[in-house]
């Protein structure tokens, strides 16, 4: 069984279970990746999801008023607030990620993406479906092209990405846009070896 190395976070998963049964507001510091800024949020705990031996939390944030989502491994501190809350009646956990890869949710419509790939990846993923809305449009000894329904998030771009020269997007334009961009900068932090090496 694969195992994480880090267990920073896990020790919020007991109060946090609890503020979420007795549906009770908590406060956090939260410390952000993007810019180490140490803020605070009173939140109304909805639910808890691991993705990648990492474990996260969906929360209405009664200041903005929106439900985002934290890592545990970021939160510095955790009270119990004075606060009873009822969960938001627009609030559905199952369809909440259900047209999203990874943790990552986003509002509006999902996308129809297509993408190739060569013949041992798509036997590979043929097994092994990336998300439930995976379709197989076409299959041959060339290789198989894919279909999903689901919204560009981080997450999925990361997984395209991971296949290197094996997986081509195909369509929507704006995600070929993006692969594009992030492979270009790929290139640039690795110049050119061969001239490197000969000079």
């Amino acid at each position: 069984f694969e195992r994480s190395t880090v267990f920073q976070g896990n020790e919020w998963l007991g109060p946090l279970l609890d503020s979420i049964r007795q549906r009770h507001s908590i406060e956090i510091q939260y410390l952000k990746f993007s810019d180490d800024t140490l803020r605070v949020y009173e939140l109304h705990p909805y639910l808890l999801k691991e993705y990648k031996s990492r474990w996260y939390l969906i929360a209405w944030d009664a200041n903005r008023e929106v439900i985002r989502t934290f890592g545990l491994e970021r939160i510095q501190s955790l009270e119990k607030g004075t606060r009873k809350f009822q969960v938001r009646g627009d609030f559905n956990a199952d369809v909440f990620f259900k047209h999203s890869i990874g943790i990552t949710e986003k509002s509006g419509k999902p996308e129809k993406i297509q993408f190739s790939v060569t013949p041992a990846i798509g036997k590979f993923l043929k097994s092994q479906p990336i998300h439930a809305s995976q379709a197989i449009v076409r299959e041959n000894d060339e290789g198989f092209v894919f279909s999903l329904e689901v919204m560009i998030t981080p997450e999925l771009i990361g997984f395209l990405l991971t296949y290197g020269g094996q997986l081509r997007v195909l369509q929507p334009v704006k995600l070929i846009q993006v692969m594009h961009s992030e492979i270009e900068k790929m290139a640039a932090f690795y110049g050119n070896p061969k001239k490197k090496s000969t000079s």
